[in-house]
């Protein structure tokens, strides 16, 4: 069996009523790149149809929608079902479906001003001013 890891935002998600179980449409950004004779490759986007067992459609369904960034892992068949006849293709059987996080782009420069304000201090604790009343 060949395994398959898809890293990508969700467009839809179809249920199937017929045989019970989901449909999960991942794409997929490819970033385009320049050849060594100079021809630009453009990007483009790959839309991944991953097919999940029944016992996984109750999960789907309660914490994913369209739009979220998702990685999947799966098994990838050689060939393609369409109206109960084989074609050419491929299959994606998906076993995993899980959130995907990435830190932010300044995520960073964050940590580094977190650090730096907890280096230097701003002035000193005066506890008599605190505990006195203020009325």
């Amino acid at each position: 069996m060949a395994s398959i890891h898809i890293i990508g935002i969700i467009d839809r998600i179809s249920y199937l009523p017929n045989q019970g179980g989901s449909a999960v449409y991942v794409s997929e950004f490819r970033r385009g790149y320049k050849r060594k004779d100079g021809v630009r490759v453009e990007d483009k986007v790959d839309l991944w149809k991953v097919i999940f067992r029944p016992s996984m459609t109750k999960f789907i369904s309660d914490h994913f929608s369209g739009g979220m960034t998702v990685d999947v892992k799966g098994d990838a068949r050689p060939f393609a079902v369409e109206h109960e006849q084989v074609i050419d293709g491929y299959s994606v059987l998906g076993q995993v479906i899980s959130l995907f996080s990435y830190p932010k782009p300044a995520e960073r420069l964050e940590r580094k001003a977190r650090c730096e304000s907890q280096q230097t201090s701003s002035g000193t604790p005066d506890l008599a001013s605190f505990t006195e009343s203020d009325f």
